[in-house]
């Protein structure tokens, strides 16, 4: 359990022994406040793109598996809210 505020997006996500094991990258907060659902990315996921800044300076593909479908593909599979 972690606080998840402001500006937290992209910070270190630590074990109980002070290990990395993830950046944080977003909330879903049913209320709109600063409490919810937080969602990071393993740092198995993040160690290709961090290589990739180190050695071009840049990500060249800059996708990590996540994204979010328009409602119209819920519908066509069926899937309610």
């Amino acid at each position: 359990d972690a606080a998840q505020n402001p500006g937290s997006s992209g910070g270190p996500v630590l074990d109980a022994r002070g290990r990395v094991v993830g950046m944080s990258c977003a909330i879903a907060s049913p209320s709109g406040a600063f409490a919810g659902i937080s969602f990071a990315i393993p740092t198995d996921s993040l160690e290709p793109a961090v290589t990739e800044i180190l050695t071009l300076g840049r990500v060249r593909v800059p996708y990590i598996g996540v994204a979010f479908a328009p409602d119209s593909v819920a519908q066509r599979l069926g899937i309610e809210r």
